[in-house]
């Protein structure tokens, strides 16, 4: 009976454990900040150079989601410069288009006492769905009503922009990501904004 009471506090300890580095890997992505002000949950998504997860707002209890972008990679781009990725973010930061996925805050991590991180935070709504590039591989097809519905509200979403001279330039099915509404194919939103030109 000793050696079975051992076993629980083992678990527990493991359990705190995995909860201290869990928190210290978020820290170091998202900083003290953002974490008082967000509860950071489940990665929904990822691509080259950043991480998609689900998120709570502390204050209102909103689920949002919270891209982080790695820029480590991106220094090393001969033409790369803060400045000019955080044009892009005011550029999307003007956008409100039903079809296009609304950016709530954009922020710098601080991992320590006020310096800027190398993780840059887009606080998005939350759009569950699936990409446009998934859908056909999993479909193969679709029918004509689903792809007219579909190419609509792409096309919509790219006349608003241009109206506002913003230019996409990567427009590709894995940077569409379509929303069900009522088990019929939704809203398109656009993933990847960060190739926005104005």
């Amino acid at each position: 009976s000793t050696s079975a009471s051992h076993v629980p506090a083992q678990q527990q300890q493991q359990q705190q454990q995995q909860q201290q580095r869990r928190r210290a890997s978020l820290e170091r992505i998202f900083g003290r900040d953002f974490l008082a002000r967000y509860d950071v949950r489940e990665r929904v998504g990822k691509g080259f150079y950043a991480k998609v997860h689900r998120c709570v707002c502390r204050d209102t209890g909103v689920v949002l989601a919270v891209k982080s972008i790695d820029i480590r990679p991106l220094r090393l781009r001969e033409n790369f410069s803060r400045a000019r990725l955080m044009r892009e973010v005011d550029i999307l930061q003007r956008l409100a288009h039903p079809s296009i996925i609304r950016l709530v805050e954009a922020t710098w991590n601080k991992p320590g006492d006020g310096e800027v991180g190398d993780h840059l935070l887009l606080v998005m709504e939350f759009a569950p769905g699936q990409e446009l590039f998934d859908m056909i591989i999993t479909k193969g097809k679709f029918s004509e009503p689903d792809a007219r519905q579909i190419i609509a509200q792409l096309v919509s979403a790219l006349a608003y922009c241009h109206e506002r001279n913003i230019v996409h330039r990567d427009v590709k099915p894995e940077n569409i990501l379509l929303v069900s509404k009522d088990k019929d194919v939704g809203a398109i939103s656009d993933t990847n904004a960060g190739d926005a030109t104005a």
